[in-house]
């Protein structure tokens, strides 16, 4: 390929002589070809060695992005040109966002295998004055939406926001523009707005939530939603919105604290037990885990108590029973209500080498004490059934029906001794 004035020719410039190896031209000339309505290019072997102004407005990429690139890439498809004569093609042209423009091309030989391509859009395609109209009414329509838009340089700095996306961040307009949108996340969630800026740069339209601060101060959470704009040469930038979905995301978590926990006692309830099992199930059969114990509660007598004092007393003893058997968990312990007055406490730790009669023990002296429900002072007994994963690759379900058959027995070993009705 030949050697031009300037490996990065400006169109905003004048062009100067001899840019254009080989042909003669004054600079008045070359000043009017760089400013010529029809857009032009200069191909010389295959690659783009020039084009003027008109074609830079036409596809939104500026000149630099273009020279030294191969004709190829961004003619589609590039014909045959005719080294003795001027040929006429159909074709079409990348424009900055991807699509492709149909236009005819003109090509006249120069002469050692160089053409001077002149292009002229089709029929149907915008003009410049469309073209302006339709960016007038698109930044119009953007500034009114309810939901923040934002365009970013290179992917970092804000070269224009709406008002909604100003409201978001809570800052002037004026403050916002060049600035680092990364600034405004909260560096634990900055990891993941750059996975999602990634992810956009490689083709795939993204939306990640993570928290940002507002000018106030005010954390909030916010949905932003990538799609990259690349040049020809590579250079990036992002179009995308910006929501404030902090009440929304409250909303879930209430929703989802709602669907795995228990109203009365606040404790995880059967649900979250089952979910919490069949994440662990993999973990044990591949051995990350080295074991999984529970331990099967349930109340001695709470029938009778309920019936006799009323369901406000018998609620008022599940939620001390609650509370106690939290307190007295371990940190590799974790508490659920199963049903009624059963509860279950999970453990990842089930060999624990302290406790020579198992964590039996541990929980039935914590409801060893009395409880006091109002005027009364009630002695209750829980009885305890313990079970943990063994060798013969048993499921984590039929752990917890071990447990359950393990507290059935405790449960009529303790009617025996004190020559009681089972009550349960």
């Amino acid at each position: 390929m030949c050697t031009f004035l300037s490996d990065a020719l400006d169109v905003n410039q004048s062009l100067q002589t001899d840019q254009v190896p080989g042909i003669e031209m004054t600079e008045p000339f070359m000043t009017y070809l760089g400013q010529y309505a029809q857009p032009l290019l200069l191909i010389e072997d295959q690659m783009i060695a020039w084009c003027n102004r008109s074609l830079s407005d036409l596809i939104q990429i500026e000149t630099h992005d273009l020279i030294g690139l191969a004709a190829a890439t961004f003619i589609h498809p590039l014909h045959e040109f005719d080294d003795s004569k001027m040929t006429v093609h159909a074709s079409s042209i990348s424009h900055a966002t991807g699509e492709k423009l149909p236009v005819e091309i003109r090509s006249s030989p120069l002469g050692h295998r160089r053409w001077m391509l002149s292009l002229s859009p089709q029929m149907g395609h915008l003009t410049d004055v469309d073209t302006e109209l339709l960016r007038e009414r698109l930044f119009a329509l953007a500034e009114e939406l309810p939901v923040g838009v934002f365009y970013a340089e290179n992917g970092l700095r804000l070269a224009w926001v709406n008002k909604a996306m100003a409201s978001i961040f809570e800052r002037p307009r004026q403050d916002v523009l060049g600035t680092n949108w990364l600034e405004c996340i909260t560096p634990e969630s900055r990891a993941l707005a750059q996975e999602g800026a990634i992810s956009s740069l490689l083709g795939k339209s993204t939306a990640v939530d993570v928290h940002m601060n507002s000018g106030s101060g005010a954390r909030r959470t916010v949905r932003f939603s990538f799609s990259s704009i690349t040049s020809l040469s590579r250079s990036a930038g992002f179009i995308g919105t910006l929501e404030d979905v902090s009440d929304e995301r409250a909303e879930m978590e209430v929703l989802s604290f709602a669907a795995l926990h228990d109203p009365l006692t606040g404790l995880p309830n059967r649900r979250a037990l089952n979910s919490e099992l069949a994440q662990l199930r993999p973990l044990v059969r591949d051995g990350s885990l080295a074991g999984v114990g529970i331990i099967f509660c349930d109340l001695n007598g709470f029938k009778a108590i309920n019936d006799n004092l009323g369901h406000m007393a018998g609620d008022r003893l599940l939620i001390e029973t609650a509370n106690r058997l939290r307190a007295t968990c371990r940190k590799s312990e974790v508490v659920y209500r199963y049903a009624g007055d059963e509860f279950v406490v999970l453990t990842t730790n089930p060999g624990q080498a302290d406790e020579p009669d198992g964590p039996s023990r541990r929980f039935k002296d914590a409801m060893s004490r009395p409880v006091r429900l109002d005027k009364l002072e009630i002695q209750v007994s829980i009885s305890i059934g313990f079970a943990s994963t063994n060798s013969d690759n048993e499921s984590l379900e039929q752990v917890l029906a071990r447990a359950d058959q393990s507290m059935y027995m405790d449960k009529r070993t303790s009617y025996s001794e004190k020559s009681e009705p089972e009550g349960r």
